[in-house]
């Protein structure tokens, strides 16, 4: 087994991975990592054959675990292992104050003897287009105002994620109004995130769901929230969406101070927060 950082052109083999494992992510999702952090991004090799990869993500003061795969017929020997120890070190070595991944309930255990602790549960939550009969006009907002959405970007997370949140906002379609601030990608599906709101003013989120729901009546809507954020799950289940999955949000290193009831979508799927 080989470990060595990862190539551009190794991103199409570890994309194929992650389609056949199901997850939603793209391409462009992958190179945004090694542009991140060029690096901090590893695949394995067992012949000259790529059978694994992990991704690291940085931001001012913390780090994402992200796009951590290991081929299927190839696990259960030490390759997960030999991959998530090399992203350690590195992270290490460039003195992350706190690490955060997203972990399936399955592997908890394995991260916790790398002193990963659980901080949260992330509900991942879909809602299937609407009956004909209840299709309205669409609410059009296309405002975009970059720098008040990194104000509660930080204010959510407690670092500056510039990086990541000028990557979406060029990306994705915008839903502002004062108190909240929404980013989604429609196609097939619309995948939300991030969305940050006032935990205490129900009012700010279900004028900002009611936009969304306006713009995408067509598509189901899948978005990753925060179990901590009760506001969030209580508007969700009268909005007829339904939970689908569930992992476990860890972290490493300095505890910290995230303030969940305001993150009602994660900006990413478990990869990159």
């Amino acid at each position: 087994m080989h470990i060595r950082p990862i190539e551009p052109g190794d991103l199409k083999i570890l994309y194929k991975f992650t389609m056949e494992e199901g997850w939603i992510t793209c391409p462009a999702e992958l190179i945004s990592f090694l542009k991140n952090s060029p690096d901090g991004c590893f695949v394995s090799e067992i012949d000259g054959q790529i059978v694994g990869g992990i991704m690291i993500f940085r931001h001012r003061e913390t780090a994402w675990i992200g796009n951590f795969i290991v081929k299927y017929n190839y696990r259960g020997r030490g390759i997960g292992t030999g991959l998530f120890k090399q992203a350690l070190i590195y992270l290490d070595a460039v003195s992350v104050k706190t690490t955060y991944l997203c972990a399936a309930p399955r592997a908890v255990s394995l991260y916790g003897r790398y002193n990963f602790k659980i901080i949260d549960k992330i509900q991942r939550w879909e809602r299937v287009p609407a009956p004909a009969s209840e299709k309205k006009a669409a609410i059009l907002d296309i405002r975009s105002d970059i720098n008040f959405l990194q104000q509660l970007d930080t204010r959510c997370w407690g670092d500056e994620r510039k990086d990541l949140i000028n990557q979406l906002a060029s990306e994705r379609r915008h839903i502002n109004i004062p108190g909240g601030y929404l980013l989604y990608k429609s196609a097939d599906q619309c995948l939300v995130g991030p969305w940050h709101g006032d935990g205490l003013s129900n009012d700010v989120n279900q004028k900002i769901l009611y936009k969304l729901l306006s713009q995408n009546q067509f598509n189901t809507i899948i978005l990753d929230s925060p179990s901590n954020n009760k506001i969030a799950q209580s508007l969700f289940l009268h909005h007829r969406f339904k939970q689908s999955a569930s992992n476990y949000l860890m972290f490493r290193g300095i505890k910290p101070d995230v303030v969940f009831s305001n993150i009602f979508a994660l900006a990413s799927f478990g990869s990159k927060g």
